[in-house]
């Protein structure tokens, strides 16, 4: 029987600490979150006690208890992982107060946090991508095209914005973008097929999930999914009763609240990061959903600490 290149390679121990070096615009700063890109064959996890997600875009990686796993998937482990010849990914490492600072000695929590609605959506963010109690790995998500060129985009910002660190937003930037990757991981469930047992309308569907950020036209999705757009309205309201583009703008404004509480971004930032073409579009919708504007929604947080 062939054997798995993973019994024969020579290997070398990466690991990856949760720790930065003094920073020039934040003194004795110390980042909660951190990233390694990896290629080739090698060993590597997070640090004991600190938690990370494994993107592995090309290639395949091994589990300490024999799981072989092939490309392209996104993954919480907490150990070390071998990966294999020809395989190239990212690890992002972080402890639990990069999501809210409440969570510095996670899994237990102020009193405050435990029935506050803010914080309890942050806890279901942190526990999307945490491993289950046990196990080596929490839930993996096998990734289509589409959302694997969304997470080499992800992980190639926040990589940008950790080394680089150009200016003084690099610590709130490096973590939105950390948190774009938790939103994807809480708002998808697990992978159920291949692209093309789904229906049109799912496939719309999983195509705005990673699209969001972008300008997207009922005609340029007609024509990217060979409909017209009668047609393609009326497919995806029968299975999501809803229509195409208000399911698009929730996609946005969910994304636009996590970012809104959990970083300092500017308004006008959050509303072009998640896909509104100006701050009227963004404010219009955000109030209709959230029954606010988005300075009054985000004065109510404003309590949260926030990095």
């Amino acid at each position: 029987m062939r054997q798995s290149f993973f019994d024969n390679i020579q290997e070398k121990d990466i690991t990856v600490a949760c720790s930065t070096k003094e920073e020039v615009f934040y003194p004795h700063y110390i980042s909660p979150l951190g990233i390694k890109h990896f290629s080739g064959c090698s060993r590597i996890g997070p640090c004991s006690g600190i938690n990370g997600i494994l993107f592995c875009h090309t290639g395949s990686v091994r589990t300490e208890s024999g799981a072989e796993l092939a490309a392209p998937f996104i993954v919480p482990v907490d150990r070390m992982v071998r990966v294999g010849e020809g395989s190239e990914g990212w690890l992002a490492v972080y402890r639990p107060e990069v999501i809210n600072q409440s969570f510095v000695s996670w899994p237990d929590i102020p009193p405050e946090a435990e029935n506050d609605p803010f914080a309890i959506r942050d806890r279901e963010l942190l526990e999307s991508v945490l491993p289950g109690s046990g196990s080596e790995c929490g839930k993996r998500l096998a990734l289509t095209p589409e959302e694997d060129l969304f997470m080499l985009r992800l992980f190639a910002s926040l990589t940008d914005l950790l080394e680089n660190k150009r200016d003084i937003y690099w610590p709130c930037r490096s973590r939105s973008f950390f948190l774009e990757i938790l939103f994807f991981f809480w708002q998808r469930p697990a992978f159920a097929g291949t692209d093309s047992e789904y229906s049109k309308a799912q496939r719309v569907h999983e195509w705005l999930r990673v699209h969001y950020s972008e300008h997207i036209s009922l005609a340029g999705l007609s024509k990217q999914f060979c409909s017209n757009r009668t047609t393609l309205q009326e497919e995806f309201r029968k299975e999501y009763s809803d229509s195409i583009m208000n399911v698009l703008n929730k996609i946005r404004v969910d994304a636009a609240t996590t970012l809104m509480r959990n970083t300092e971004l500017s308004l006008s930032e959050i509303g072009t990061r998640t896909g509104f073409c100006d701050y009227s579009n963004f404010y219009r919708e955000f109030l209709r959903r959230k029954n606010a504007a988005p300075e009054e929604y985000r004065q109510r947080i404003k309590t949260v600490q926030i990095y």
